[in-house]
Protein backbone atom coordinates (compact mmCIF):
# COMPACT_ATOMS: atom_id res chain seq x y z
CA UNK A 1 0.00 0.00 0.00
CA UNK A 2 1.40 3.48 -1.14
CA UNK A 3 1.49 6.71 0.95
CA UNK A 4 0.53 9.48 -0.52
CA UNK A 5 0.56 13.28 0.46
CA UNK A 6 -2.46 15.59 -0.95
CA UNK A 7 -3.89 19.17 -0.36
CA UNK A 8 -7.54 20.05 -0.88
CA UNK A 9 -9.88 22.32 0.16
CA UNK A 10 -13.25 21.58 1.75
CA UNK A 11 -16.67 22.87 1.46
CA UNK A 12 -16.14 26.23 3.43
CA UNK A 13 -13.07 26.82 1.37
CA UNK A 14 -10.68 25.99 3.65
CA UNK A 15 -7.33 24.66 2.38
CA UNK A 16 -5.93 20.96 4.18
CA UNK A 17 -3.50 18.92 3.73
CA UNK A 18 -2.19 15.76 4.82
CA UNK A 19 -1.13 12.19 3.94
CA UNK A 20 -3.35 8.72 3.32
CA UNK A 21 -2.56 5.21 2.17
CA UNK A 22 -4.16 3.72 -0.56
CA UNK A 23 -3.45 1.11 -3.01
CA UNK A 24 -3.69 3.04 -6.49
CA UNK A 25 -3.51 7.11 -6.86
CA UNK A 26 -7.59 6.77 -8.38
CA UNK A 27 -8.39 5.07 -4.93
CA UNK A 28 -7.03 7.93 -3.05
CA UNK A 29 -9.06 9.85 -5.21
CA UNK A 30 -12.04 8.69 -4.69
CA UNK A 31 -11.57 8.50 -0.69
CA UNK A 32 -10.59 12.60 -0.88
CA UNK A 33 -13.84 13.18 -3.13
CA UNK A 34 -16.00 11.28 -0.52
CA UNK A 35 -15.41 13.42 2.04
CA UNK A 36 -16.50 16.03 0.37
CA UNK A 37 -13.02 17.78 -0.63
CA UNK A 38 -11.92 19.25 -3.83
CA UNK A 39 -8.37 18.17 -4.25
CA UNK A 40 -5.43 20.65 -5.37
CA UNK A 41 -2.38 18.33 -5.17
CA UNK A 42 -2.19 14.59 -4.94
CA UNK A 43 1.68 12.78 -4.98
CA UNK A 44 3.29 9.36 -4.08
CA UNK A 45 5.36 9.93 -1.15
CA UNK A 46 8.98 9.11 -2.19
CA UNK A 47 11.38 8.25 0.80
CA UNK A 48 13.08 11.51 1.80
CA UNK A 49 16.41 12.29 -0.20
CA UNK A 50 15.94 9.46 -2.67
CA UNK A 51 16.70 10.47 -6.64
CA UNK A 52 14.95 9.26 -9.52
CA UNK A 53 17.56 6.54 -9.68
CA UNK A 54 16.75 5.39 -6.34
CA UNK A 55 20.28 6.80 -4.94
CA UNK A 56 19.99 8.66 -1.73
CA UNK A 57 20.63 12.48 -2.39
CA UNK A 58 22.20 14.45 0.60
CA UNK A 59 21.05 18.23 1.14
CA UNK A 60 22.55 20.87 -0.74
CA UNK A 61 25.65 22.76 1.64
CA UNK A 62 25.44 25.93 2.29
CA UNK A 63 28.07 26.71 0.07
CA UNK A 64 26.28 24.88 -3.20
CA UNK A 65 22.89 26.89 -2.30
CA UNK A 66 24.93 30.12 -2.38
CA UNK A 67 26.14 29.60 -5.60
CA UNK A 68 22.77 28.50 -6.69
CA UNK A 69 21.28 31.80 -5.12
CA UNK A 70 23.39 33.83 -7.04
CA UNK A 71 23.13 32.24 -10.77
CA UNK A 72 19.61 32.10 -10.03
CA UNK A 73 19.06 35.73 -9.32
CA UNK A 74 22.18 36.99 -12.03
CA UNK A 75 19.80 35.24 -14.91
CA UNK A 76 16.51 35.70 -13.69
CA UNK A 77 17.57 39.57 -13.62
CA UNK A 78 18.95 39.44 -17.26
CA UNK A 79 15.16 38.17 -18.44
CA UNK A 80 16.27 34.78 -18.36
CA UNK A 81 13.52 32.29 -18.14
CA UNK A 82 13.28 30.11 -14.69
CA UNK A 83 13.78 27.03 -16.41
CA UNK A 84 16.18 27.58 -18.73
CA UNK A 85 18.37 29.19 -16.18
CA UNK A 86 17.40 26.01 -13.98
CA UNK A 87 18.81 23.80 -17.07
CA UNK A 88 21.74 26.58 -17.36
CA UNK A 89 23.02 25.77 -13.47
CA UNK A 90 21.70 21.95 -13.95
CA UNK A 91 24.91 21.66 -16.82
CA UNK A 92 27.28 23.89 -15.39
CA UNK A 93 27.36 22.14 -12.20
CA UNK A 94 30.09 19.85 -11.69
CA UNK A 95 28.41 18.25 -8.21
CA UNK A 96 25.92 15.59 -9.89
CA UNK A 97 23.77 15.75 -6.30
CA UNK A 98 22.90 19.28 -7.44
CA UNK A 99 22.28 18.49 -10.97
CA UNK A 100 19.82 15.43 -10.45
CA UNK A 101 18.18 17.85 -7.96
CA UNK A 102 17.76 20.55 -10.65
CA UNK A 103 16.39 17.87 -12.70
CA UNK A 104 13.50 17.10 -10.67
CA UNK A 105 12.85 20.97 -10.00
CA UNK A 106 12.94 21.51 -13.64
CA UNK A 107 10.29 18.66 -14.22
CA UNK A 108 7.80 20.53 -11.10
CA UNK A 109 8.11 23.04 -12.89
CA UNK A 110 6.94 21.84 -16.39
CA UNK A 111 4.16 19.84 -14.37
CA UNK A 112 2.79 23.84 -13.39
CA UNK A 113 4.09 24.21 -10.39
CA UNK A 114 5.59 27.29 -8.96
CA UNK A 115 9.22 27.59 -8.65
CA UNK A 116 8.88 27.59 -4.40
CA UNK A 117 7.18 24.96 -4.40
CA UNK A 118 8.96 22.91 -7.03
CA UNK A 119 12.24 23.23 -4.94
CA UNK A 120 10.13 21.98 -2.04
CA UNK A 121 9.28 19.01 -4.06
CA UNK A 122 12.86 18.13 -4.38
CA UNK A 123 13.18 17.57 -1.04
CA UNK A 124 17.04 17.86 -0.65
CA UNK A 125 16.82 21.91 -0.09
CA UNK A 126 16.21 23.70 3.37
CA UNK A 127 12.93 25.06 4.62
CA UNK A 128 14.66 28.43 4.65
CA UNK A 129 15.37 28.75 0.91
CA UNK A 130 12.11 27.38 -0.57
CA UNK A 131 9.93 29.27 1.73
CA UNK A 132 11.47 32.66 0.81
CA UNK A 133 11.35 31.77 -2.92
CA UNK A 134 7.68 31.73 -2.17
CA UNK A 135 8.15 35.07 -0.49
CA UNK A 136 9.96 36.56 -3.34
CA UNK A 137 7.59 35.42 -6.13
CA UNK A 138 4.26 36.52 -3.94
CA UNK A 139 6.19 39.69 -3.54
CA UNK A 140 8.01 40.35 -6.97
CA UNK A 141 10.69 40.67 -5.60
CA UNK A 142 12.54 37.06 -6.41
CA UNK A 143 16.04 38.31 -7.38
CA UNK A 144 16.53 40.37 -4.44
CA UNK A 145 15.11 37.72 -2.21
CA UNK A 146 17.94 35.39 -3.98
CA UNK A 147 20.52 38.33 -3.49
CA UNK A 148 20.04 38.21 0.30
CA UNK A 149 20.03 34.27 0.40
CA UNK A 150 23.34 34.20 -1.58
CA UNK A 151 24.45 36.48 1.06
CA UNK A 152 23.11 34.49 4.69
CA UNK A 153 24.62 31.36 3.10
CA UNK A 154 27.90 33.21 2.53
CA UNK A 155 27.67 34.24 6.49
CA UNK A 156 27.17 30.54 7.15
CA UNK A 157 29.86 29.14 4.95
CA UNK A 158 32.02 31.49 6.41
CA UNK A 159 31.40 30.67 10.10
CA UNK A 160 31.72 27.11 9.00
CA UNK A 161 35.31 27.72 7.37
CA UNK A 162 36.69 30.20 10.63
CA UNK A 163 35.76 26.86 13.09
CA UNK A 164 37.19 24.51 10.83
CA UNK A 165 40.23 26.91 10.49
CA UNK A 166 41.03 26.80 13.82
CA UNK A 167 40.48 22.97 14.39
CA UNK A 168 43.00 22.12 11.35
CA UNK A 169 46.03 22.76 13.46
CA UNK A 170 45.36 21.18 16.59
CA UNK A 171 43.66 17.60 14.85
CA UNK A 172 46.78 17.43 12.61
CA UNK A 173 49.20 17.92 15.52
CA UNK A 174 47.21 15.17 17.31
CA UNK A 175 46.86 12.79 14.38
CA UNK A 176 50.29 13.06 13.58
CA UNK A 177 51.57 12.86 17.44
CA UNK A 178 49.26 9.63 17.55
CA UNK A 179 50.95 7.86 14.83
CA UNK A 180 54.36 8.36 16.46
CA UNK A 181 53.51 7.46 19.30
CA UNK A 182 51.72 4.12 18.02
CA UNK A 183 54.32 3.36 16.34
CA UNK A 184 57.37 3.54 19.03
CA UNK A 185 54.96 1.37 21.22
CA UNK A 186 54.73 -1.21 18.39
CA UNK A 187 57.81 -1.57 16.33
CA UNK A 188 60.56 0.69 18.47
CA UNK A 189 59.84 -0.33 21.92
CA UNK A 190 59.62 -3.55 21.45
CA UNK A 191 63.02 -4.02 20.16
CA UNK A 192 64.29 -2.66 23.07
CA UNK A 193 62.21 -4.92 25.37
CA UNK A 194 64.10 -7.84 23.69
CA UNK A 195 67.16 -6.90 24.30
CA UNK A 196 66.32 -5.52 28.06
CA UNK A 197 65.00 -9.33 28.51
CA UNK A 198 68.73 -10.73 27.49
CA UNK A 199 70.28 -8.88 30.45
CA UNK A 200 68.19 -10.92 32.56
CA UNK A 201 66.75 -7.50 34.16
CA UNK A 202 63.52 -6.42 36.03
CA UNK A 203 61.97 -4.31 34.59
CA UNK A 204 60.71 -0.30 36.12
CA UNK A 205 57.08 0.10 36.67
CA UNK A 206 56.71 2.68 33.65
CA UNK A 207 58.39 -0.25 31.47
CA UNK A 208 56.18 -2.80 32.39
CA UNK A 209 53.35 -0.63 31.87
CA UNK A 210 53.82 0.57 28.64
CA UNK A 211 54.45 -3.21 27.80
CA UNK A 212 51.40 -4.18 28.76
CA UNK A 213 49.45 -1.33 26.94
CA UNK A 214 50.94 -2.62 23.86
CA UNK A 215 50.67 -6.27 24.23
CA UNK A 216 47.31 -5.47 25.06
CA UNK A 217 46.48 -3.73 21.56
CA UNK A 218 48.57 -6.18 19.99
CA UNK A 219 45.91 -8.98 21.23
CA UNK A 220 42.76 -6.80 21.43
CA UNK A 221 43.22 -4.14 18.38
CA UNK A 222 39.95 -5.66 16.92
CA UNK A 223 38.03 -5.23 20.01
CA UNK A 224 38.95 -1.47 20.79
CA UNK A 225 38.25 -0.85 17.26
CA UNK A 226 34.77 -2.44 17.26
CA UNK A 227 34.11 -0.23 20.50
CA UNK A 228 35.45 2.82 18.94
CA UNK A 229 32.66 2.09 16.11
CA UNK A 230 30.01 1.24 18.02
CA UNK A 231 30.66 3.84 20.01
CA UNK A 232 30.60 6.77 17.27
CA UNK A 233 27.27 4.95 15.89
CA UNK A 234 25.37 4.39 19.09
CA UNK A 235 26.72 8.56 19.81
CA UNK A 236 25.05 9.27 16.43
CA UNK A 237 21.85 7.54 17.52
CA UNK A 238 21.38 9.00 21.08
CA UNK A 239 21.41 12.20 18.63
CA UNK A 240 18.71 11.34 17.12
CA UNK A 241 17.09 11.39 19.99
CA UNK A 242 14.92 14.68 21.02
CA UNK A 243 14.72 14.50 24.31
CA UNK A 244 18.95 13.82 24.52
CA UNK A 245 19.37 16.24 22.21
CA UNK A 246 17.90 18.93 23.97
CA UNK A 247 20.04 17.53 27.01
CA UNK A 248 23.01 17.57 25.10
CA UNK A 249 22.21 20.92 23.49
CA UNK A 250 21.96 22.54 26.86
CA UNK A 251 24.51 20.64 28.57
CA UNK A 252 27.25 21.81 25.62
CA UNK A 253 26.17 25.20 26.08
CA UNK A 254 28.20 25.03 29.51
CA UNK A 255 31.18 23.67 28.19
CA UNK A 256 33.98 26.61 28.56
CA UNK A 257 34.88 28.13 25.25
CA UNK A 258 33.51 25.67 23.50
CA UNK A 259 29.86 26.18 24.87
CA UNK A 260 30.41 30.22 24.39
CA UNK A 261 31.72 29.62 20.95
CA UNK A 262 28.27 27.18 19.99
CA UNK A 263 26.38 29.96 21.60
CA UNK A 264 27.78 33.41 19.78
CA UNK A 265 27.46 31.18 16.35
CA UNK A 266 23.98 30.50 17.41
CA UNK A 267 22.78 33.84 18.11
CA UNK A 268 24.72 35.01 14.80
CA UNK A 269 22.75 32.57 12.78
CA UNK A 270 19.91 33.34 14.86
CA UNK A 271 20.00 37.07 14.15
CA UNK A 272 21.21 36.83 10.26
CA UNK A 273 18.45 34.57 9.51
CA UNK A 274 15.34 36.07 11.34
CA UNK A 275 16.64 39.34 9.85
CA UNK A 276 16.71 37.94 6.20
CA UNK A 277 13.34 36.57 6.62
CA UNK A 278 11.89 39.87 7.80
CA UNK A 279 13.31 41.75 5.47
CA UNK A 280 11.74 39.25 2.39
CA UNK A 281 8.12 40.28 4.49
CA UNK A 282 7.64 36.98 5.81
CA UNK A 283 5.49 37.47 9.16
CA UNK A 284 6.88 37.45 12.74
CA UNK A 285 5.74 33.90 13.34
CA UNK A 286 6.02 32.09 10.43
CA UNK A 287 9.95 33.56 10.34
CA UNK A 288 10.45 32.00 13.97
CA UNK A 289 8.79 28.85 12.57
CA UNK A 290 11.29 28.76 9.78
CA UNK A 291 13.79 30.02 12.36
CA UNK A 292 13.81 26.52 14.58
CA UNK A 293 14.28 24.29 11.52
CA UNK A 294 17.41 26.45 10.91
CA UNK A 295 19.33 26.13 14.14
CA UNK A 296 21.30 23.60 14.51
CA UNK A 297 20.75 23.42 18.42
CA UNK A 298 17.49 22.25 19.99
CA UNK A 299 17.87 24.55 23.19
CA UNK A 300 17.55 27.26 21.22
CA UNK A 301 15.11 25.81 19.24
CA UNK A 302 12.53 25.36 22.58
CA UNK A 303 13.22 29.12 23.10
CA UNK A 304 12.21 29.86 19.79
CA UNK A 305 8.77 27.36 20.73
CA UNK A 306 8.30 29.51 24.33
CA UNK A 307 8.60 33.04 22.03
CA UNK A 308 5.97 32.09 19.53
CA UNK A 309 3.50 31.08 22.41
CA UNK A 310 4.08 34.53 24.28
CA UNK A 311 3.80 36.48 21.13
CA UNK A 312 0.33 34.88 20.06
CA UNK A 313 -0.38 36.12 24.33
CA UNK A 314 0.33 39.53 22.91
CA UNK A 315 3.55 40.43 23.98
CA UNK A 316 6.47 41.80 21.78
CA UNK A 317 9.67 40.29 20.39
CA UNK A 318 11.63 41.58 22.54
CA UNK A 319 9.50 41.12 25.30
CA UNK A 320 9.01 37.61 24.69
CA UNK A 321 12.86 37.06 24.11
CA UNK A 322 13.24 38.59 27.54
CA UNK A 323 11.49 35.62 29.35
CA UNK A 324 14.40 33.41 28.15
CA UNK A 325 17.93 33.92 29.35
CA UNK A 326 19.45 31.75 26.23
CA UNK A 327 18.66 35.16 24.59
CA UNK A 328 21.72 38.18 25.93
CA UNK A 329 20.93 41.83 26.85
CA UNK A 330 22.40 43.34 23.60
CA UNK A 331 20.31 41.34 21.73
CA UNK A 332 17.32 42.07 23.74
CA UNK A 333 18.19 45.88 23.57
CA UNK A 334 18.54 45.76 19.76
CA UNK A 335 15.64 44.30 19.54
CA UNK A 336 13.34 46.56 21.20
CA UNK A 337 15.37 49.48 19.20
CA UNK A 338 14.30 47.70 16.11
CA UNK A 339 10.65 47.14 17.20
CA UNK A 340 10.25 50.65 18.56
CA UNK A 341 11.68 52.50 15.02
CA UNK A 342 10.21 50.15 13.04
CA UNK A 343 13.71 49.07 11.57
CA UNK A 344 14.14 45.68 13.07
CA UNK A 345 15.90 43.35 9.96
CA UNK A 346 18.34 46.26 10.56
CA UNK A 347 19.38 45.93 13.84
CA UNK A 348 19.02 42.25 13.71
CA UNK A 349 21.57 42.67 11.13
CA UNK A 350 23.65 44.99 13.68
CA UNK A 351 23.72 42.05 15.83
CA UNK A 352 24.50 39.34 13.69
CA UNK A 353 27.50 41.32 12.57
CA UNK A 354 28.27 42.06 16.47
CA UNK A 355 27.81 37.81 17.12
CA UNK A 356 29.93 37.61 13.78
CA UNK A 357 33.05 39.27 15.27
CA UNK A 358 32.58 37.63 18.43
CA UNK A 359 32.83 34.17 16.75
CA UNK A 360 35.92 35.52 15.39
CA UNK A 361 37.58 36.75 18.46
CA UNK A 362 36.68 33.43 20.68
CA UNK A 363 38.30 30.68 17.23
CA UNK A 364 41.37 32.65 17.90
CA UNK A 365 41.26 32.59 21.53
CA UNK A 366 40.32 28.73 21.28
CA UNK A 367 43.59 28.39 18.55
CA UNK A 368 45.62 30.37 21.47
CA UNK A 369 44.84 28.04 24.30
CA UNK A 370 44.71 24.65 22.47
CA UNK A 371 48.19 25.01 21.07
CA UNK A 372 50.05 25.09 24.30
CA UNK A 373 47.70 22.46 25.91
CA UNK A 374 48.72 19.92 22.87
CA UNK A 375 52.43 20.86 23.21
CA UNK A 376 52.35 19.96 26.82
CA UNK A 377 50.25 16.74 27.00
CA UNK A 378 52.20 15.32 23.97
CA UNK A 379 55.59 16.60 25.58
CA UNK A 380 54.47 14.43 28.86
CA UNK A 381 53.33 11.39 26.80
CA UNK A 382 56.48 11.56 24.87
CA UNK A 383 58.40 12.13 27.86
CA UNK A 384 57.10 9.07 29.68
CA UNK A 385 57.69 6.90 26.43
CA UNK A 386 61.59 7.77 26.25
CA UNK A 387 61.38 7.55 30.08
CA UNK A 388 60.16 4.24 30.25
CA UNK A 389 62.78 2.66 27.42
CA UNK A 390 66.06 4.69 29.00
CA UNK A 391 65.60 3.80 32.63
CA UNK A 392 66.36 -0.31 31.90
CA UNK A 393 69.18 1.10 29.64
CA UNK A 394 70.81 2.81 32.39
CA UNK A 395 70.37 -0.43 35.12
CA UNK A 396 72.34 -2.28 32.16
CA UNK A 397 75.14 0.16 31.63
CA UNK A 398 75.03 0.04 35.76
CA UNK A 399 75.70 -3.76 35.01
CA UNK A 400 78.26 -3.28 32.80
CA UNK A 401 80.38 -1.59 35.16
Amino acid sequence: MAEFRYRARTDEGALVAGTLHSDTRERALERLWQDDMSVVDLEPVRERGLSLFGHRMRPVRPKEMSLLCRQLAAMLDAGVGAIEALETIAHQSGDQNMSKAMEGVISSLESGYSMAESFRRSEVFPSLFFRMVSAGESSGSLESTLTDLADHYDREVWLQQKVKSALIYPKAVIAVAAAVVIFMILYVFPYYVDLFFTFDLELPLATRMVLAAADFWGQWWYVLVALAIGGYIGWGRLLQNDRFRLWWDRVYLRIPVLGELQWKIALNHLSATLATLLRSGIPLIEALEILKDAIDNRHFGAALDETEVYLQGGLSLSEAFARNRVFTPILLRMVAVGEESGRLDEMLEKVAKFYQNEVESITERLTQMLEPGIVVTLGVVVGFLLISMYMPMFDVFAGIR
